[in-house]
C-alpha cells in the first residue's frame, strides 16, 4: 500500500514539474514576442519618422528652391526691362543737362560761350531766327548741299517721316563781334545715330536753304555721343590736359616755316587768329617775293594754322601739307 502511495506522489511531481515547465516556456515565449513586437514597432515608428523627416527636408528644399527660382527669374526680368527702357530712351532732361554741362566746359576751351536754344527760345544768326525758322519750313536744312528734313524731339526717338531728329540746338551768336564768327550746333539723332551739324552762314540764297556740314571737331563728337550712349561723357578725355603745338601767331608762323622747308621766297603776312569748327586758328596769308617782284600781289594762298598743328586752307578748309 505505501508503495502504490509513493508511486502516485512520483507521477504527480512530475506532472506538476511539466506544467511549470510549460508555463516558464509559454511566458519566456510571450516575452520574447512582446520583445519582437516591441522592436518591430520601434522599427517601423523610426523608419516613419525618418521619412517624414525626409519628405520634410525635400518639400522645404524644394520650397527654397522655388523661391529662389522665382526671385532670380524675377530679378532678370526686372534688370530686362531696365536695360530695355534704357536703350530706347535716347534722349531725355538728364541728358539735356550733361550736354548744357559739357558745352559750357567745351565752350571755355575754344575761348567761346554758349547758349542753348529751342523751339520758341531762339538765337538770332544775322536775322535768322533759330531753330523756329527751320522748324516752321520758312528755311530748309541743306546738309552737304543736299536738302533734308528736320523735327524737334524731346526722346530722339522719331517725329514723322524727318531725316533727322533734333533734340537740341547751342550758338554763341549773342557772344561773336565780327562777322562770321558765330557758331550754330545741331545736335540730331538719324535713326538712333549721334550727328552734330554746324552752320555759320551768313548769307541768304534764292532757295532759302541753310547750309549746314557735320562738325569735325572730335571731342564735341564723341561727346554728344557718350551722352546719348552712356548718359555721361568721356571723363577721361574731359580731364585730360590740351597739349596744344600752337598757342600764339609766332608759333603758327614758324610750324608753317618749317611745313614750307624754310623757303627764303616766301612772305607770311597775319591775318588774325579766330575760331572754327576745326578749332582755335591762326590765318597767314603766303605770298611769294618773286612773283611781287614782277609786279603782282604775289599772293599764293591764306592758310589756317591751328592749336593741334594741323593746316588748311582758309578758303576750302582742305588740309594741307
Amino acid at each position: 500500500m505505501k508503495r502504490k502511495s509513493w508511486l502516485v506522489f512520483g507521477v504527480m511531481v512530475i506532472i506538476l514539474a511539466g506544467c511549470g515547465a510549460t508555463e516558464g516556456n509559454t511566458k519566456d515565449s510571450e516575452k520574447s514576442a512582446n520583445a519582437t513586437t516591441t522592436t518591430t514597432t520601434a522599427s517601423a515608428t523610426a523608419k516613419s519618422t525618418s521619412s517624414k523627416t525626409s519628405t520634410s527636408t525635400e518639400v522645404s528644399e524644394t520650397s527654397n528652391d522655388s523661391s529662389s527660382s522665382v526671385t532670380a527669374s524675377t530679378t532678370k526680368e526686372t534688370e530686362s526691362s531696365v536695360a530695355k527702357k534704357q536703350s530706347s530712351t535716347l534722349w531725355d532732361n538728364e541728358k539735356a543737362s550733361v550736354l548744357a554741362d559739357f558745352m559750357a566746359s567745351w565752350g571755355k576751351t575754344m575761348n567761346q560761350s554758349y547758349n542753348r536754344f529751342s523751339p520758341g527760345h531762339n538765337t538770332d544768326l544775322y536775322g535768322l531766327r533759330l531753330p523756329d525758322t527751320v522748324l516752321s519750313g520758312n528755311w530748309t536744312m541743306a546738309v552737304d548741299g543736299q536738302p533734308v528734313s528736320v523735327a524737334w524731339s524731346d526722346d530722339g526717338n522719331g517725329n514723322g517721316n524727318a531725316d533727322y531728329q533734333l533734340v537740341a540746338v547751342y550758338s554763341d551768336a549773342e557772344n561773336a563781334t565780327r562777322m562770321g564768327e558765330a557758331h550754330v550746333y545741331f545736335f540730331t539723332l538719324q535713326n538712333g545715330v549721334p550727328k552734330v551739324f554746324i552752320t555759320q552762314q551768313n548769307q541768304g540764297n534764292p532757295d532759302n536753304y541753310l547750309y549746314f556740314a557735320e562738325t569735325q571737331n572730335m571731342e564735341l563728337r564723341n561727346g554728344f555721343t557718350n551722352i546719348v550712349k552712356n548718359g555721361q561723357t568721356d571723363t577721361a578725355s574731359k580731364t585730360a590736359p590740351t597739349e596744344n603745338k600752337i598757342t600764339n601767331m609766332k608759333q603758327a608762323y614758324e610750324h608753317l616755316r618749317a611745313k614750307d622747308n624754310y623757303n627764303d621766297d616766301l612772305l607770311y603776312n597775319d591775318m588774325g587768329e579766330g575760331i572754327d569748327e576745326y578749332g582755335h586758328y591762326w590765318q597767314i596769308k603766303i605770298a611769294s617775293k618773286e612773283w611781287r617782284a614782277q609786279g603782282g600781289t604775289g599772293t599764293l594762298a591764306q592758310v589756317r594754322v591751328y592749336e593741334n598743328g594741323d593746316i588748311r586752307d582758309a578758303l576750302e578748309l582742305t588740309e594741307m601739307y
